[in-house]
């Protein structure tokens, strides 16, 4: 049982990671050509910080939610911490970055088709999951599933546990995991340099 659990699991985690870096990748080409409005430079500036907070934000949010998770989530239905006050708590912080990569961008339009697209395609991921939890823990985590809100933390619920186990060499994975994010940062910074150079010889400004 245990071992078709865990393997039902990766197979779930591997398609995702694949849809993510084939999207990421095919959509590169398309936001390299994409260039933001003329805007007083303190507009930019501000855009980029509160991008960069949100990074932060995703980093030290996934590294906490993975102290609670990593290396238990095949095997437990995990409830306390972070989990007690949203089922999701990984995407939660995932939805965080990519709000930041948007500001970053300082371009609107990519913010709101990728909010967009990572609404639709997590949706039906979350339901897939969930299906794939209940099925492993059954009542436990329909119940679980009752009091904790699917996406919007409800702070109200709060409740840690005193004592976990942890496995380091899995914290450590998912914080270099969700340190990849900055790269998104050199990338749109480059950019930069590149226009400015008037290396990109297509520019397509949206707002």
């Amino acid at each position: 049982m245990t071992t078709r659990v865990n393997r039902t699991s990766r197979a779930l985690f591997a398609n995702r990671t694949k849809h993510t870096r084939w999207l990421a990748v095919l959509l590169l080409p398309l936001v390299a050509v994409i260039t933001p409005p003329a805007r007083p430079e303190w507009v930019g500036d501000a855009l980029e910080s509160a991008g960069i907070v949100c990074l932060v934000i995703c980093l030290v949010g996934r590294g906490w939610t993975s102290v609670y998770i990593a290396g238990r989530k095949n095997t437990e239905l995990v409830v306390a911490g972070p989990y007690s006050i949203v089922r999701n708590p990984l995407y939660v912080f995932s939805f965080i970055d990519l709000i930041g990569i948007g500001l970053i961008s300082e371009v609107m339009t990519i913010l709101a088709v990728s909010l967009v697209v990572f609404v639709i395609y997590y949706a039906f991921v979350v339901r897939r999951e969930e299906a794939h939890i209940a099925a492993v823990h059954g009542k436990a985590f329909l119940e679980y599933k009752k009091r904790v809100p699917r996406w919007f933390p409800d702070f109200s619920k709060w409740k840690d546990a005193r004592r976990l186990e942890v496995e380091p060499r899995r914290i450590l994975n998912h914080l270099v995991d969700s340190s990849l994010c900055f790269l998104a940062f050199l990338f749109f910074e480059m950019l930069d340099f590149l226009r400015a150079a008037k290396l990109i010889p297509l520019q397509i400004v949206l707002q």
